[in-house]
């Protein structure tokens, strides 16, 4: 068993990289056979997975602003009732909607609950993301941190600004 004591605001991409290949090639056994399209047919379950809870969340977004914008009308609605001179509200439309009033805030409340774990599914599936995206990488021998820096700032170039990555090299004297 191979353990990492750090935190999350300072892992490094080294020590990802080691626990992520270390923990593979001792899960499946497979790893060595596992040629780099293998790999990227991983990557990309995993990303998809990601989508779906994104599109989820998405689908509980929208839910959420028709609920909020119809507690608001009917809100409205129910303090404004008196108002409309052309209409004959009765007792039992006014039980109505404040039943209905219930309904919608009970399933804001659940909408809301669903949206957190959602949320909390999606950060997984990112973590699950990124550990193939590191074994695709090794697979294909390209090194993480050069590659990121390289592609940022030729983005940056490319759309002209000003974010750039330094690269220093480490010392050698260790």
């Amino acid at each position: 068993m191979a353990t990492l004591r750090t935190t999350s605001d300072t892992l490094t991409f080294k020590e990802f990289s080691y626990l992520c290949r270390a923990r593979t090639s001792e899960w499946d056994g497979l790893t060595d056979a596992w040629t780099l399209s293998d790999w990227f047919m991983a990557l990309g379950g995993e990303v998809g997975e990601a989508m779906n809870v994104a599109k989820k969340m998405r689908r509980l977004e929208v839910r959420v602003q028709y609920l909020k914008t119809e507690i608001d009308d009917l809100t409205l609605e129910l303090a404004t009732e008196n108002d409309d001179t052309d209409l004959i509200v009765t007792p039992e439309d006014i039980a109505a909607g404040h039943r209905l009033l219930i309904a919608y805030q009970t399933e804001l409340a659940q909408a809301k609950e669903a949206y957190d774990a959602l949320h909390n599914q999606l950060a997984d599936e990112l973590g699950d993301v990124m550990a193939y995206l590191d074994l695709v990488a090794d697979k294909a021998c390209i090194p993480w941190p050069e590659a990121i820096m390289r592609k940022f700032n030729a983005v940056s170039d490319r759309e002209h600004l000003d974010y750039y990555f330094q690269y220093i090299k480490p010392s050698s004297n260790k």
